[in-house]
């Protein structure tokens, strides 16, 4: 066997175990310049019969070289498709003179790639066990969808704020699942316009083991009951969060602002709830909540949009209210968004923000969404409160010019389900590497 550049052959690290207890030695370090090439026979042998047997042409190998060529394996005590899995320590006093081969290949990628599942309105249930899913290493998250806020009605009122999705977690469930077999039923829909909890509207996964109610949406001046922790389901030892309560829009046939959506429950807290639209000195929308134990959003000032709350997570800030500058923003890391800025006419100054989807609960880019800012009293034409953040906020309440603009509420957030578990190697054991070599 020689040694030769070849980029589509898996590449080799090999290790020669001296003894029990004993520290290894690289075998490539005997070999000059053998570090930078790649093994063509035995890395390809390796390979398909870690394919055949794991579902990856990757992993780790302990071999037991041939009498009188210590390049050639005569058979393999353990296998793993995960090359950075430790080795057992029967296998150090079962072979304590074999030979280590780690193969990482494309199928690695792969391999890593496995965790987490992301489950969204769009994914088609039920969802297959991953292959690689370890029952006694994942925890599975599921958020509720936010509320819609609510419409202003001419004449009336300004729009109350929907209610934040609660959030449900648990870590190491393992419903006697088959890892690459069983499947799991699962329901996930967009922003809730019924009332909290709606069994329509409801994140569920595997069946009913996990149920995070929806925040109620709301139609009228009254802000979203927020989506209840404690009536929501989950497998014993997990944690249960509700979502905030959606603000309260303002009775009167004047110019008024929308109120603020509330935040999505999350790993730590509760969502924090919308803020109320003012009375007298502000026709502004107000700020949505933040999620996971975040702040409420402010009530509008003179000239203003509300504040949104920020979320619980560090570094989080909330959105700023519209100015007669400067639109609405959505704040960062599930933060709630500002409020419109009110008798204006100005398609950016008018619409409350979105709330921020930032959230980083599960991983990098998803986790508990906060809620939309209200919409400012409009002017010259009706437009939109912000949407609840994904996953789960509450959308904002639209604004009021009398008997004559009507505001539209923004959509609550979508549910998710999210599932993370530290890869399982598909098979480990002992068997014979098939000759001949």
């Amino acid at each position: 066997m020689r040694l030769i550049p070849s980029p589509a052959a898996p590449r080799l690290i090999l290790a020669v175990r001296k003894g029990a207890g004993q520290e290894p030695t690289r075998w490539h370090d005997r070999l000059p310049g053998a570090a930078e090439y790649h093994w063509t026979g035995l890395g390809a042998c390796l390979a398909a019969n870690l394919r055949e047997r794991t579902g990856y042409a990757c992993g780790k190998v302990v071999w037991i070289p041939r009498d009188g060529d210590i390049l050639l394996p005569r058979g393999m005590v353990w296998w793993s498709p995960d090359p950075n899995e430790e080795i057992p320590a029967w296998v150090h006093w079962l072979a304590p003179y074999a030979l280590v081969s780690t193969a990482f290949t494309p199928d690695y990628q792969r391999f890593l790639a496995a965790s987490p599942a992301i489950l969204l309105k769009s994914s088609t249930s039920p969802w297959t066990v991953d292959a690689t899913y370890n029952t006694a290493s994942n925890t599975i998250y599921a958020v509720g969808p936010g509320g819609n806020g609510a419409n202003a009605t001419l004449s009336t009122n300004s729009g109350g704020g929907g209610a934040g999705g609660a959030c449900v977690f648990v870590s190491n469930y393992n419903n006697s699942w088959t890892p690459g077999t069983s499947t799991a039923t699962f329901q996930i829909t967009g922003g809730n316009s019924g009332a909290e909890g709606l069994s329509t509207a409801n994140t569920t996964f595997d069946s009913s083991a996990f149920v995070a109610r929806a925040g109620g949406g709301t139609s009228t001046v009254t802000g979203g009951v927020a989506g209840s922790g404690t009536s929501s389901v989950v497998p014993a030892g997990g944690t249960k969060n509700s979502g905030g309560t959606g603000g309260n829009g303002i009775t009167a046939n004047a110019v008024r602002g929308g109120a603020g959506g509330a935040g999505a429950g999350g790993t730590t807290g509760a969502g924090g709830a919308g803020g109320a639209a003012f009375a007298v000195t502000s026709n502004s929308g107000a700020g949505g909540g933040g999620a996971d134990g975040g702040v409420a959003g402010s009530s509008p000032t003179a000239g203003v949009g509300g504040v949104g709350g920020a979320s619980g997570l560090s570094g989080s800030t909330g959105g700023a209210g519209s100015t007669s500058s400067v639109a609405a923003t959505s704040g960062t890391l599930g933060a709630g968004g500002g409020g419109g800025l009110g008798s204006s006419g100005s398609a950016t100054l008018n619409p409350g923000a979105p709330g921020s989807s930032g959230g980083t609960q599960f991983d990098a880019t998803h986790g508990a969404g906060g809620g939309g800012g209200g919409e400012g009293a409009p002017a010259t034409t009706a437009r939109s409160a912000g949407a609840g953040g994904n996953y789960g906020g509450g959308g904002g309440g639209g604004g009021l010019d009398a008997g004559t603009l009507a505001g539209t509420g923004g959509a609550g957030g979508d549910g998710i389900v999210f599932i993370t578990w530290t890869a399982a190697p598909p098979a480990t054991g002992t068997w014979i590497f098939p000759g001949p070599f």
